[in-house]
Formats: structure tokens, sequence, C-alpha cells
């Protein structure tokens, strides 16, 4: 671990005396956060009402403004820098736990913290390198938990993916469910101890989605899905097309809408709320001059972009097959191809440009990107963990840590490029960034497994519906 951090802070120098600052220039326009001046002096009333996205980073970022004044940006930049670190301090650890050689556990965290996309990330102030060390930080109680039989370590595990719900609008709730069926399949805790270890984080998880059905009458965490479905089923269409569909009224006229239009557009078709008192619902536009994105009008646009995207899926189901197989294309580019990033990208220079194209340019006589490949060899890790899992079970031996956080890291990593696919366009490499770490890490755990085989783990079993090591619960 301090060989990691040693070389990890030495980098972070040398990179600074090169010139890499982080960059702030979005964060006022963002339709990611709302106002700062709202955040600086009216979080709890603006998080409450937040409803375009979870509300954990709008938190962090007001907690900066209050606490750093003048030197926010400062705050913000150690809160990513330091994300990094976290991540790859996870890394570190759970290889090792997992069987993994020292050498080998600090190759991949240095690796994974020195990709272009990362450096590029965390010198700038958005939600993806958070997320991406919160996935990784949740490998580690998940792998004492294998190991262990700890509830404690189980507790923790389902609280940090909490956290990536409360993060990430694509962390559904579905996903964290899948993640707790996991761990319980895996550690066969009788199920009032798995209920008492999974009651609380469950709880935390639901919270912002029973928020913003008590506050907007939505069960969601975010209001941006009729958005991206809209991205998919007319916005991609040439222009004439699209005209040629709304005049012959095949298409709602929402669909004339542009994809990031303004309050007053919206509420031109769908009808503007009446005024709530609430800045952040009120607001039309930012001082910036950029939409208010947060206005209470997207609440209901966001409902009826998501009906009539619907609608057009069901009628037009090739056309929705083909965006799906475009993006899924999509989520192998570069993460530093989108546009708002060119700054700190244009700072890391030729380390930037010859890092993408290594790892996501096609490969010569294969077609596809080095990076496509990791994650060729990390569904292979997957899929050889389930089988050796399921033989353990066959033979009444535990999973191993190993194969578990394996299954953890690549079921997370195809449920994002998944749900990517489906929903969303055009700007979906950047999701695939989240889930870079954990990629890495699979394969990782592979080329360990090669050199180390995993031992069995025989976790002790309680007696049918009798809680195991009680004081270890929370």
């Amino acid at each position: 671990m301090a060989v990691f951090l040693g070389l990890f802070t030495l980098s972070r120098c040398l990179f600074a005396a090169l010139g890499i600052t982080f960059c702030t220039e979005h964060v006022a326009a963002f339709m990611h956060f709302p106002e700062p001046d709202l955040l600086r002096d009216r979080l709890v009333e603006t998080l409450w009402h937040l409803h375009g996205q979870p509300p954990l980073p709008s938190l962090v970022l007001g907690v900066c403004l209050q606490l750093g004044g003048d030197r926010w940006a400062d705050v913000l930049a150690a809160v990513l820098h330091g994300a990094v670190a976290l991540g790859g301090a996870s890394m570190v650890v759970v290889v090792i736990r997992c069987g993994g050689a020292r050498w080998l556990a600090v190759a991949l965290a240095m690796l994974w913290s020195l990709l272009p996309a990362v450096l590029v990330y965390e010198h700038y102030a958005f939600t993806t390198m958070p997320v991406a060390a919160l996935l990784l930080l949740a490998c580690v109680p998940l792998a004492n938990t294998v190991s262990t039989g700890s509830g404690r370590a189980g507790f923790t595990f389902l609280l940090v993916l909490a956290a990536v719900v409360w993060t990430r609008n694509v962390f559904h709730l579905v996903w964290w469910l899948a993640a707790a069926l996991l761990v319980w399949r895996a550690v066969r805790w009788p199920w009032r101890q798995a209920l008492r270890v999974a009651a609380l984080p469950l709880l935390v998880t639901v919270l912002p989605f029973a928020k913003n059905a008590i506050v907007h009458g939505t069960f969601a965490s975010s209001t941006w899905m009729g958005f991206g479905l809209a991205r998919k089923m007319w916005h991609a269409l040439p222009p004439e097309e699209r005209a040629q569909r709304l005049q012959t009224g095949e298409l709602p006229p929402i669909a004339a809408v542009p994809v990031f239009g303004g309050a007053a557009e919206f509420a031109a078709v769908v009808g503007m709320p009446e005024a709530t008192g609430v800045p952040l619902l009120d607001r039309p536009t930012k001082a910036t001059g950029h939409p208010n994105y947060h206005h209470a009008v997207y609440v209901r646009a966001n409902a009826a972009l998501r009906a009539a995207a619907l609608r057009q899926v069901l009628a037009h189901p090739d056309e929705y097959c083909a965006s799906v197989a475009a993006t899924f294309a999509q989520c192998w580019f570069a993460a530093n191809s989108w546009g708002p990033v060119a700054t700190p990208r244009a700072q890391l220079g030729a380390y930037a440009i010859v890092g993408d194209f290594l790892l996501h340019a096609p490969l010569p006589f294969v077609g596809v990107s080095a990076w496509s490949v990791l994650a060729a060899f990390a569904a292979v890790a997957a899929g050889l963990a389930a089988w050796r899992s399921w033989r353990r079970r066959q033979q009444g031996t535990a999973p191993s840590p190993r194969d578990v956080v394996t299954l953890f890291a690549v079921g997370t990593a195809i449920y994002v490029v998944v749900v990517a696919a489906l929903l969303d366009t055009n700007e979906v490499m950047r999701l695939r960034l989240k889930i870079d770490g954990l990629l890495v890490l699979a394969v990782g755990l592979l080329a360990g497994a090669a050199v180390t085989p995993p031992q069995h783990h025989e976790v002790p079993r309680a007696s049918p519906g009798v809680a195991k090591r009680t004081d270890d619960i929370p």
C-alpha cells in the first residue's frame, strides 16, 4: 500500500509540475449541477427539490463551496485526487487479499491510475472518477464478506453501493438488489441475518427514489430517462425526416423541441407549472445563460418524452435496435473524446493522444480496440469464476473471494454497458470509464489466478433461521 501511495503521489507531483491543472469551467453550466449560489446559500432546500440527478455530487459540491470559499475549486480538486488514490488503493488491497502478488497489485493500480482518461477526468470537475473509485472500494468489503462471512463487511459493501446509487442515475435500485443477491448467494446467511445486514443500506438506497416520489410524483433517482430515449428515437434522425414525421403526426409535438431545449420551449408543449417559490424549480436559466434543467417543467417534459419515445420504440423497433448497436460501439471509444473535457485533455498533450490511440484505435487484423480485447478477457474471467463457483457449490465448498469479486466487477461492467446502449447515446464512452477500473481488476485477478490458484474457502454456516456471529451484525 505504501509503495502504491508513494508512486501515485510522485506521479501527480510530476503531472502538476508539467502544468496539468484542475478544470472547473463547466460547473456553473452543466445540467448535472444546480447553480453554485444555490448550493452555497440554500443547500438543503436545493437538494430536497433536486430531481434531474441523484443528490450526492451536488451535496459534495455544496460542501466544497461552503467550506472552501474562494478556494472551493482546490477543495474539490483534492476530493477528485483522493478518489483516484482511493480507487487504486482498493485495487491493491483486493488483489492481495485474493491471493495475488504484491507487485501485481501495485502494477495494476498504477496502470489504472495512469490511464489518460483517468488523468483527464481526475482533473475535471465531474462525477465520473468518484463513481469509479466507489465501485473499486466496494470490492474490498465484498472480498472480506466472502472470506469471513462477516456481517459488518457485508453491511459496508451494501452501504458503499448505496453511495454509488446516490451519485449516478445509471446505477438503479435493480443493480443494488442484484449485488445484494450475489453476496447473499456467496455467503448463504440465514434469511434473518441477511435482512439485518441489508435493511439499513437498502433504506439508504431507496431514499432518493422515495424523496422524488414525494416531491415530484416519480419513483426515480433522476428525471432524464425520457431525454435519453428521445435522443435515440428522433433526435438522431435526419432533420428533414424528423420534420416530415412531425408534419404527418407520426411524431408528437414535443419531438419538435430541441433535445436540450429551454424551459419555455418545453412549456409550450406540456404547460408551465405554477411558480413554487423555490429558485431551483422556478429559474428558467442559470446565471451563465444556460438552461436550468432542474426547472419544474422538466419533470413533466421527461414523462411526456418517455411515453412518446416508448411508443416510437414499438412503432420502429428496427430503428431502436440500430441505435442500440451504434451506442454499443460508442461505448469503446476513448472517454476523452467527450467534448467538454477538451481542456484537461489538451493539457496532457501527446500523452493523451498516443495513449488513447493505443487503447482505443482498432487493432490491425482484429478490427476492435485493445480496450475491447481487455473487456473480452474480463468476460472470460467472469465465465471461469462462475464455473468454479458452481463446481464448489456442488462440492459443498464456498466460492472464493477472487471469483465473487470477479463476478461483481464484470457483472457491473455488463450492466453499465447494457443500460448505456439501451437508454443513452453519443456520450456513453464516459459512462464506460466508470467501470474501466473493474475491468482492469477482473483481468488482474485472472492473471493472479494463473500464478497462484485460489484456495478453497469454507465459510462457517449457521443453523437455519439462527443468525451467525450476532456480535458482527450492525
